[in-house]
């Protein structure tokens, strides 16, 4: 499965909001790592030993976030319409807090 398949086109095409999109095939599937405008982002695998197409929420630093109103856990065997619908309702959360981060600390940030 390639990412043209998992979104049915270009991703950012069909939800708003998106910053960067990074892809990267493996394990006989795909990974695709989307950041949006407000400091969120979205984890979307599908390959051997997934739960069919899976979503994480990530925070502004790129890592698994259960605190949003999205869910509190990964989501497992979506569709392509709720993929969309849920990479929209992520897109559409206010901004990401900063956690004070030891990177971020470290870096002087």
């Amino acid at each position: 499965m390639s990412e043209l398949e998992l979104f049915g086109g270009r991703v950012e095409e069909v939800v708003s909001g998106i910053v960067s999109v990074r892809s990267r095939p493996g394990m006989g599937g795909v990974s695709v790592e989307i950041v949006f405008a407000n400091g969120y982002g979205a984890s979307i695998v599908n390959h051997f030993g997934t739960y069919g197409t899976e979503l994480a929420v990530l925070d502004r630093y790129l890592h698994l976030t259960y605190a949003t109103p999205v869910t509190d856990d990964v989501i497992g065997w979506l569709d392509r319409g709720t993929l969309i619908a849920t990479l929209r309702l992520i897109s559409a959360l206010p901004e990401a807090p900063y956690t004070g981060n030891t990177r971020e600390i470290e870096e002087g940030n």
